[in-house]
Protein backbone atom coordinates (compact mmCIF):
# COMPACT_ATOMS: atom_id res chain seq x y z
CA UNK A 1 0.00 0.00 0.00
CA UNK A 2 1.66 3.10 -1.53
CA UNK A 3 1.15 6.80 -0.63
CA UNK A 4 -0.99 6.15 1.86
CA UNK A 5 -1.80 8.72 5.15
CA UNK A 6 -0.45 7.70 8.22
CA UNK A 7 -2.99 9.28 10.50
CA UNK A 8 -5.71 7.82 8.56
CA UNK A 9 -4.19 4.23 8.57
CA UNK A 10 -4.42 4.62 12.41
CA UNK A 11 -7.72 6.14 12.46
CA UNK A 12 -9.34 3.16 10.17
CA UNK A 13 -7.26 0.80 12.66
CA UNK A 14 -8.37 2.01 16.06
CA UNK A 15 -12.26 1.70 14.18
CA UNK A 16 -11.23 -1.77 13.45
CA UNK A 17 -10.31 -2.98 16.88
CA UNK A 18 -12.37 -1.03 18.66
CA UNK A 19 -14.26 -3.67 20.49
CA UNK A 20 -12.99 -5.97 18.63
CA UNK A 21 -11.27 -8.38 21.80
CA UNK A 22 -8.21 -8.25 19.64
CA UNK A 23 -7.04 -9.55 15.99
CA UNK A 24 -3.98 -10.79 14.58
CA UNK A 25 -1.45 -9.09 12.25
CA UNK A 26 -2.78 -11.05 9.52
CA UNK A 27 -6.26 -10.58 10.35
CA UNK A 28 -6.18 -6.68 10.23
CA UNK A 29 -3.72 -6.91 7.19
CA UNK A 30 -6.81 -8.61 5.40
CA UNK A 31 -9.35 -6.42 6.66
CA UNK A 32 -7.38 -3.01 5.72
CA UNK A 33 -6.35 -4.40 2.15
CA UNK A 34 -1.96 -4.11 3.25
CA UNK A 35 0.03 -5.76 2.76
CA UNK A 36 1.08 -8.46 6.02
CA UNK A 37 4.77 -7.19 6.35
CA UNK A 38 3.65 -3.11 5.74
CA UNK A 39 0.97 -3.98 8.15
CA UNK A 40 3.47 -6.00 10.80
CA UNK A 41 5.86 -2.91 10.33
CA UNK A 42 3.23 -0.37 11.29
CA UNK A 43 1.33 -2.12 14.64
CA UNK A 44 4.98 -2.35 15.90
CA UNK A 45 5.64 1.22 15.36
CA UNK A 46 2.15 2.20 17.08
CA UNK A 47 2.30 -0.32 19.99
CA UNK A 48 5.70 1.25 21.07
CA UNK A 49 3.89 4.77 20.41
CA UNK A 50 1.10 3.48 22.91
CA UNK A 51 -1.51 3.85 20.42
CA UNK A 52 -2.29 -0.22 20.60
CA UNK A 53 -1.77 -2.93 22.69
CA UNK A 54 -0.21 -6.35 21.92
CA UNK A 55 -0.59 -9.67 24.15
CA UNK A 56 0.20 -13.56 23.34
CA UNK A 57 -3.23 -15.65 22.54
CA UNK A 58 -0.92 -19.01 22.55
CA UNK A 59 1.39 -18.59 19.30
CA UNK A 60 -1.00 -15.58 18.06
CA UNK A 61 -0.14 -12.20 18.98
CA UNK A 62 -3.54 -10.32 19.35
CA UNK A 63 -3.49 -6.49 19.11
CA UNK A 64 -6.50 -4.38 20.18
CA UNK A 65 -7.77 -0.74 21.08
CA UNK A 66 -6.54 1.30 24.53
CA UNK A 67 -9.25 0.73 26.72
CA UNK A 68 -12.31 3.34 26.42
CA UNK A 69 -11.17 5.67 29.01
CA UNK A 70 -7.88 6.57 26.44
CA UNK A 71 -10.06 7.30 23.57
CA UNK A 72 -10.85 11.12 23.26
CA UNK A 73 -12.52 12.99 20.23
CA UNK A 74 -11.13 15.85 18.66
CA UNK A 75 -11.30 19.33 18.97
CA UNK A 76 -14.29 18.72 22.08
CA UNK A 77 -11.85 16.61 24.10
CA UNK A 78 -8.65 18.89 24.39
CA UNK A 79 -9.64 20.22 27.88
CA UNK A 80 -10.42 16.71 29.59
CA UNK A 81 -7.38 15.50 27.97
CA UNK A 82 -5.00 18.47 29.83
CA UNK A 83 -6.84 17.42 32.51
CA UNK A 84 -5.82 13.63 32.61
CA UNK A 85 -2.48 14.38 31.30
CA UNK A 86 -1.90 17.29 34.39
CA UNK A 87 -3.38 15.18 36.95
CA UNK A 88 -1.13 12.12 36.16
CA UNK A 89 2.20 14.61 35.61
CA UNK A 90 1.39 16.13 39.01
CA UNK A 91 0.61 12.26 40.14
CA UNK A 92 4.32 11.69 39.17
CA UNK A 93 3.16 8.71 36.77
CA UNK A 94 5.35 9.05 33.69
CA UNK A 95 3.70 6.17 31.82
CA UNK A 96 0.22 7.33 32.36
CA UNK A 97 1.27 10.31 31.23
CA UNK A 98 2.77 9.17 28.12
CA UNK A 99 0.16 6.73 27.31
CA UNK A 100 -2.60 9.66 27.12
CA UNK A 101 -0.06 11.71 24.75
CA UNK A 102 -0.04 8.61 22.69
CA UNK A 103 -4.08 8.16 22.76
CA UNK A 104 -4.22 11.72 21.89
CA UNK A 105 -2.33 11.36 18.76
CA UNK A 106 -4.16 7.99 17.72
CA UNK A 107 -7.48 10.07 18.19
CA UNK A 108 -6.03 12.94 15.76
CA UNK A 109 -4.92 15.71 18.34
CA UNK A 110 -3.54 18.37 16.07
CA UNK A 111 0.19 19.02 17.21
CA UNK A 112 -0.22 23.23 17.86
CA UNK A 113 -3.31 22.97 20.28
CA UNK A 114 -1.26 19.42 21.96
CA UNK A 115 1.53 21.90 22.55
CA UNK A 116 -0.26 24.88 23.77
CA UNK A 117 -3.62 23.21 25.44
CA UNK A 118 -2.16 20.11 27.26
CA UNK A 119 1.83 20.55 27.78
CA UNK A 120 1.62 23.78 28.71
CA UNK A 121 -0.96 23.76 31.27
CA UNK A 122 0.77 20.73 32.98
CA UNK A 123 3.84 23.02 32.77
CA UNK A 124 2.39 25.35 34.78
CA UNK A 125 0.46 23.24 37.14
CA UNK A 126 3.74 22.04 37.84
CA UNK A 127 5.48 25.38 38.47
CA UNK A 128 3.01 26.31 40.85
CA UNK A 129 2.91 23.35 43.09
CA UNK A 130 6.56 23.88 43.73
CA UNK A 131 5.79 27.61 44.22
CA UNK A 132 3.12 26.88 46.49
CA UNK A 133 5.20 24.79 48.37
CA UNK A 134 3.00 22.07 47.88
CA UNK A 135 5.87 19.95 45.66
CA UNK A 136 9.82 19.88 47.03
CA UNK A 137 12.88 20.59 44.61
CA UNK A 138 13.30 16.75 44.00
CA UNK A 139 9.13 16.05 43.01
CA UNK A 140 9.14 19.42 40.71
CA UNK A 141 12.26 17.66 39.04
CA UNK A 142 10.52 14.66 38.80
CA UNK A 143 7.47 16.42 37.43
CA UNK A 144 9.76 18.07 34.78
CA UNK A 145 10.90 14.99 34.03
CA UNK A 146 7.67 13.38 33.62
CA UNK A 147 6.73 15.72 31.07
CA UNK A 148 9.74 15.57 29.02
CA UNK A 149 9.15 11.77 29.34
CA UNK A 150 5.67 12.04 27.74
CA UNK A 151 6.17 14.09 24.57
CA UNK A 152 8.16 11.24 23.40
CA UNK A 153 4.47 10.19 22.71
CA UNK A 154 4.09 12.56 20.04
CA UNK A 155 4.64 10.94 17.13
CA UNK A 156 3.54 11.60 13.34
CA UNK A 157 4.31 8.44 11.85
CA UNK A 158 6.41 9.42 8.94
CA UNK A 159 9.97 11.26 8.50
CA UNK A 160 10.79 14.07 9.17
CA UNK A 161 11.34 16.74 5.96
CA UNK A 162 14.87 17.01 5.38
CA UNK A 163 14.42 20.64 4.27
CA UNK A 164 13.10 21.95 7.35
CA UNK A 165 15.11 22.32 10.02
CA UNK A 166 14.99 24.03 13.49
CA UNK A 167 16.67 24.94 16.54
CA UNK A 168 15.00 25.98 20.12
CA UNK A 169 16.36 27.39 23.22
CA UNK A 170 14.82 29.08 26.13
CA UNK A 171 16.07 30.63 29.67
CA UNK A 172 15.07 28.43 33.13
CA UNK A 173 13.23 24.90 33.30
CA UNK A 174 10.18 25.89 32.41
CA UNK A 175 10.82 27.57 29.32
CA UNK A 176 12.89 24.50 28.38
CA UNK A 177 9.90 22.52 28.84
CA UNK A 178 7.99 24.76 26.55
CA UNK A 179 10.50 24.49 24.14
CA UNK A 180 10.27 20.97 23.92
CA UNK A 181 6.65 21.00 23.28
CA UNK A 182 6.81 23.30 20.69
CA UNK A 183 9.96 21.06 19.16
CA UNK A 184 7.40 18.14 19.27
CA UNK A 185 5.00 19.47 18.04
CA UNK A 186 6.46 20.91 14.91
CA UNK A 187 7.80 17.19 14.43
CA UNK A 188 4.61 16.30 13.84
CA UNK A 189 4.43 18.33 11.34
CA UNK A 190 7.40 17.40 9.81
CA UNK A 191 10.28 19.88 10.89
CA UNK A 192 13.76 18.08 12.42
CA UNK A 193 13.14 20.33 15.30
CA UNK A 194 16.10 20.11 17.78
CA UNK A 195 15.96 22.03 21.13
CA UNK A 196 19.22 22.78 23.25
CA UNK A 197 17.47 23.30 26.25
CA UNK A 198 18.09 25.90 28.89
CA UNK A 199 21.14 28.54 28.05
CA UNK A 200 20.14 30.85 30.59
CA UNK A 201 23.43 29.91 32.55
CA UNK A 202 25.63 30.23 30.09
CA UNK A 203 24.07 33.33 27.89
CA UNK A 204 27.04 35.97 29.08
CA UNK A 205 29.84 33.03 28.04
CA UNK A 206 27.90 32.67 24.85
CA UNK A 207 29.83 33.67 21.80
CA UNK A 208 27.84 34.75 18.28
CA UNK A 209 30.62 32.37 16.61
CA UNK A 210 29.54 29.38 18.93
CA UNK A 211 25.76 29.75 18.47
CA UNK A 212 26.49 30.63 14.37
CA UNK A 213 28.51 27.11 14.35
CA UNK A 214 25.60 25.53 15.35
CA UNK A 215 23.15 27.26 13.62
CA UNK A 216 25.22 26.43 10.99
CA UNK A 217 25.78 22.79 11.48
CA UNK A 218 21.60 22.55 11.56
CA UNK A 219 21.22 24.40 8.54
CA UNK A 220 18.88 22.56 6.20
CA UNK A 221 19.98 21.98 2.20
CA UNK A 222 20.23 24.51 -0.07
CA UNK A 223 16.52 25.66 -0.59
CA UNK A 224 15.39 24.60 2.72
CA UNK A 225 14.27 26.65 5.64
CA UNK A 226 15.92 27.21 8.74
CA UNK A 227 14.65 28.55 12.31
CA UNK A 228 16.15 29.58 14.98
CA UNK A 229 13.25 29.91 18.08
CA UNK A 230 14.08 31.37 21.45
CA UNK A 231 11.44 31.41 24.38
CA UNK A 232 11.17 33.10 27.51
CA UNK A 233 8.35 34.12 30.21
CA UNK A 234 9.93 37.53 30.23
CA UNK A 235 10.63 40.46 28.02
CA UNK A 236 14.39 41.43 29.14
CA UNK A 237 15.49 37.26 28.92
CA UNK A 238 14.03 37.48 25.27
CA UNK A 239 15.70 40.42 24.80
CA UNK A 240 19.39 38.99 26.14
CA UNK A 241 18.69 36.03 24.37
CA UNK A 242 17.17 37.21 20.84
CA UNK A 243 19.91 39.62 20.34
CA UNK A 244 22.42 37.18 20.63
CA UNK A 245 20.35 34.81 17.86
CA UNK A 246 19.73 37.62 15.92
CA UNK A 247 22.96 37.86 15.96
CA UNK A 248 24.10 34.56 14.60
CA UNK A 249 21.51 34.27 11.90
CA UNK A 250 23.23 37.47 10.15
CA UNK A 251 26.70 35.86 10.73
CA UNK A 252 27.98 32.72 9.48
CA UNK A 253 24.27 31.53 9.87
CA UNK A 254 22.72 34.58 7.58
CA UNK A 255 19.38 33.60 5.94
CA UNK A 256 18.19 31.83 9.27
CA UNK A 257 15.23 32.92 10.13
CA UNK A 258 14.66 34.33 14.21
CA UNK A 259 10.75 33.43 15.47
CA UNK A 260 10.64 35.41 19.73
CA UNK A 261 8.33 33.47 21.55
CA UNK A 262 7.23 35.25 24.88
CA UNK A 263 5.86 38.85 26.05
CA UNK A 264 6.17 41.87 24.03
CA UNK A 265 8.61 44.66 24.81
CA UNK A 266 11.73 42.73 24.11
CA UNK A 267 13.24 45.25 21.32
CA UNK A 268 14.77 42.72 18.62
CA UNK A 269 14.18 42.91 15.30
CA UNK A 270 12.77 39.25 14.46
CA UNK A 271 10.84 37.42 11.65
CA UNK A 272 8.50 36.62 13.82
CA UNK A 273 7.11 37.64 17.47
CA UNK A 274 4.68 34.86 19.05
CA UNK A 275 3.32 34.43 22.66
CA UNK A 276 3.28 30.99 23.55
CA UNK A 277 4.92 27.59 21.56
CA UNK A 278 1.38 26.91 19.95
CA UNK A 279 1.94 30.25 18.16
CA UNK A 280 5.45 29.23 17.32
CA UNK A 281 4.06 26.00 15.77
CA UNK A 282 1.46 27.83 13.62
CA UNK A 283 3.85 30.30 12.34
CA UNK A 284 6.53 27.31 11.40
CA UNK A 285 3.56 25.36 9.80
CA UNK A 286 3.39 28.75 7.76
CA UNK A 287 6.65 28.77 6.12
Amino acid sequence: MRGYDVVELRRRLLGLLDGSGGMTGSEIARELGISRVTMSRHLDSFASAGVLRRRRAGNATLWSAPDASARFEFPADYARAASEYGAAILGLDPDRAAAIVAACVAHGAAPAPMAGEVFVPAIEAAGRAYADGKAGRAEAALMRGAISFSMAAMRGGGDPEPTRHAVLMADGADGALRAEAAAAAMRMEGWRAMPIGDISASIDALLDTDLERLLVRARAPRGGITAAFALSETAGGLGTMGSIVRSACRGAARGTLLCLCGPDGHGVDADASVRGPADAVHWAASL
